[in-house]
């Protein structure tokens, strides 16, 4: 007879993050479905956040100050509209979107406490999202590489195109952390994390998404190094001319098909579609300064007349503008000073490899908010803000790669 399989809370967590970002899949052909999945999602999350975990404080000193003010700020984000009897819209309340009010609720992952958090589970739902990833691009596979690409950038045909590739990406990225943690993973969840990210590099390049193909290019890079630095001094050299030849391989086959397989992207490689969006919200700022200092709240929004679009816009693709939009200069620093000092602590305060690994994934998700980088109610900003408790706390900073494997693979 089977054992019966046992989900902890926190798995459930993540099963539920997994099952809202499907649900977003569904929007444009199926509603309800869409609703039915988003719903379930949330109320799966909801329930056990509420019900079954258990929680724990690893912050201490001016860390837990700084998370209690971010945390006080993100209700202000999010009561705005309410308190300054500004004019109300849903937007900003979505159950769907997942860069409205749901962005907010992430950080609250890091009142479970390290000891709660599974890091073999997260590798488990790491792999299924890049597993789900891989599906979405084979469904749509003949939209996507078997198209004739002869169509304007900023044209319909373009966006509808991109459009394909959202949840695909979005699935393969949530599985990038696996690759920053290579030294931890059995043999087959090494190759399957080097072989997605691969495939998210080669989606990004052959459909010319140039700030995805950048932000997975540098997770590969973070973890060539990764590799090569926490070898062995022995295997180091070894280490480092394979990772050298890699990368040579990589630039020779680029400059070889580059012109064929991407030329997509060797048409806009100039191009620069985001200045004229990014100079309509500067503007929409330029008389309101106390708005670049708390933001315009939840609801926020700006006037965009650029590539024929006359209405108000709530959302920017740039990471930074995004902050300051929604809560300001302040909101802005106190994100990045977070994730900068916990990284800070997990690069030079550690004795261990796997703090280095969260460490560089947290100075790679700063890196983001210039191409994009928007922070969101997703899997992978779960992990982001998983890498900020685990870095902060020293407990975990001082256990050795031996001590990390064992919590990994012994924990109950």
């Amino acid at each position: 007879m089977l054992e019966k399989i046992k989900i902890s809370a926190f798995e459930w967590i993540l099963i539920g993050s997994v099952i809202h970002s499907l649900g977003s899949f569904f929007f444009g052909s199926s509603r309800m479905l869409c609703y039915v999945l988003c719903g379930a999602g949330l109320a799966i999350i909801l329930y056990n956040a509420i019900f079954r975990l258990k929680y724990r404080n690893e912050l201490k000193g001016f860390s837990l100050v700084l998370f209690y003010i971010y945390l006080l700020w993100s209700v202000f984000i999010a009561i705005r509209p309410f308190v300054n009897s500004e004019k109300f819209t849903t937007d900003g309340y979505s159950m769907i979107n997942i860069y409205t009010w749901l962005s907010l609720t992430t950080p609250l992952i890091m009142l479970l406490g390290f000891q709660n958090i599974s890091l073999k589970s997260i590798f488990k739902y790491s792999l299924l999202q890049g597993i789900i990833g891989v599906v979405l691009l084979i469904i749509n596979s003949k939209k996507i590489f078997g198209v004739d690409q002869n169509f304007s950038a900023d044209g319909e045909d373009y966006q509808k195109y991109i459009a394909l590739l959202g949840l695909p990406l979005q699935f393969l990225s949530a599985s990038s952390f696996m690759l920053l943690c290579n030294k931890f993973l059995p043999s087959k969840g090494k190759l399957l994390s080097f072989l997605m990210i691969l495939l998210a590099v080669f989606t990004s390049l052959f459909t010319a998404r140039r700030g995805n193909a950048f932000m997975y290019g540098l997770i590969l890079v973070f973890s060539l190094l990764i590799y090569v630095f926490a070898s062995q001094k022995g295997s180091a050299v070894k280490n480092f001319i394979i990772v050298t030849g890699l990368v040579a391989l990589g630039f020779i086959f680029f400059n070889s098909f580059g012109q064929s397989t991407f030329s997509l992207l060797m048409t806009r490689l100039d191009e620069d579609t985001r200045a004229g969006v990014e100079d309509q919200m500067i503007y929409s700022f330029k008389n309101t300064p106390l708005d670049w200092i708390i933001g315009r709240g939840i609801d926020g929004n700006y006037f965009c007349a650029p590539c024929g679009m006359t209405a108000m816009r709530g959302e920017i693709e740039t990471g930074y503008l995004q902050l300051i939009l929604k809560g300001g200069i302040v909101y802005l620093v106190m994100f990045v000073g977070f994730l900068l000092t916990s990284a800070y602590k997990g690069l030079f305060q550690t004795n261990n490899t796997m703090s280095k690994a969260m460490a560089l994934y947290l100075i790679a998700h700063i890196i983001f908010l210039v191409p994009f980088g928007l922070p969101a109610f997703n899997f992978e900003y779960l992990i982001v803000w998983i890498c900020v408790l685990y870095c902060q706390s020293k407990e975990f900073r001082m256990l050795s790669d031996n001590q990390v494997m064992n919590m990994i693979y012994l924990y109950k």
